[in-house]
């Protein structure tokens, strides 16, 4: 291999693969990268056999070839060469970096043993969403769902069609975000969209998404969901398991319906979490006829509460939450009113924006 490429290109390029290498010292081929250089392009490919990526950019290629060297190393001297431009060669095992001012070789290995990885997607086969909104959606149910490994089909988010809609739910049992986005299919006969979702590949797509849209293709015979997304393919295995009927657990009804301020709430949050923390991160949502209280104690601190005017509809009620669900909810919608529906004291609560009719959240109560 021996090619001229930009050194901004090839470090935004290893910036995005060193997130996908392993540092498993029982597989040490995969700490390492792929460069694959050909037509006028060099791919980059990284795994940890659970998530993957595939990069490519422009390079002016001298030579085809393909070598595997080490990712942090590589990444770290790419991320601190100042020259534009850079030479990358490889012979046998090792790779050779040359720039105006500096000039190095590391230690590389032989491909062979480096893991298949998908390259591409299938455009028949696709389901395209516009990128700014569904790396929006993935902000309003991220934060929802478990980390506790002994509940897997909790540690990902529920991606299904649902008539010409696509929705996407996630929950970690103490509650629950479900997110209704428009998308546009490859194909009328392309596979229906149900997959779990793991969370790495979400945040990474979240965090690593270029371009106008992001595409997903789901491959059921290897269990796997592609995502592409500019120049890159992300990839990831499916989690085996059943999510919970979530439609069943969503309250069709309410006694109480409350509208406020979002900020209010917001303001008023971070006033009773200083008691509430010492309480187990408990809150006490206080509903009266015109107006909301919030209330939190502590024996180590003391007790605090705050008022906010509301617009309330049906019964006043006592109810208990932990803030910090409140928090991550606030902080996650758009608009500046919640709407809270209410069944009862020990009845999961339902809230939503006004300005974000797709978007719906469930938090289940604690006890006082």
């Amino acid at each position: 291999m021996k090619i001229q490429v930009s050194t901004k290109d090839f470090d935004n390029a290893m910036k995005t693969s060193s997130r996908f290498a392993s540092s498993r010292a029982q597989l040490p081929i995969l700490s390492n990268v792929k460069l694959a250089a050909g037509r006028g392009k060099l791919a980059i490919y990284a795994t940890n056999l659970e998530i993957s990526s595939h990069v490519t950019l422009g390079a002016k290629v001298e030579e085809k070839g393909s070598i595997a060297v080490p990712a942090r190393a590589l990444g770290e001297l790419v991320a601190n060469i100042k020259d534009i431009t850079m030479g990358v060669s490889s012979a046998k095992e090792s790779l050779k970096i040359k720039t105006e001012s500096f000039s190095g070789t590391l230690a590389g290995s032989n491909v062979s043993d480096f893991p298949e990885i998908p390259e591409s997607l299938s455009k028949e086969n696709s389901v395209v969403f516009n990128s700014l909104s569904f790396t929006k959606m993935l902000s309003k149910i991220l934060f929802a769902v478990s980390t506790d490994e002994a509940r897997p089909a909790l540690t990902g988010a529920l991606i299904e069609e649902s008539g010409d809609r696509v929705v996407v739910v996630s929950s970690d049992g103490f509650r629950l975000s479900k997110v209704e986005m428009v998308s546009e299919k490859g194909t009328a006969s392309a596979p229906a969209l149900s997959a779990l979702v793991p969370r790495a590949i979400l945040q990474e797509v979240s965090r690593l998404a270029a371009g106008d849209s992001i595409s997903l293709e789901l491959k059921k015979e290897s269990g796997q969901i592609l995502f592409g997304s500019g120049k890159s393919v992300f990839a990831s295995r499916l989690i085996q398991g059943q999510f919970p009927d979530y439609e069943k657990i969503i309250p069709t009804g309410s006694s109480t319906k409350i509208e406020l301020s979002k900020k209010d709430m917001t303001d008023a949050l971070k006033l009773v979490s200083v008691y509430s923390r010492d309480a187990g991160n408990a809150v006490r949502l206080i509903v009266e006829k015109s107006s909301v209280r919030l209330r939190a104690e502590a024996a180590s601190s003391g007790e605090g509460g705050a008022d906010m005017p509301a617009k309330v509809e049906g019964e006043e009620m006592t109810i208990n939450f932990n803030y910090r669900f409140l928090e991550d909810f606030l902080g996650s919608i758009e608009g500046d009113s919640v709407v809270i529906k209410l069944g009862g004291a020990t009845s999961p609560a339902v809230f939503t924006s006004p300005k974000d009719p797709d978007y719906l959240h469930l938090i289940m109560p604690v006890k006082g």
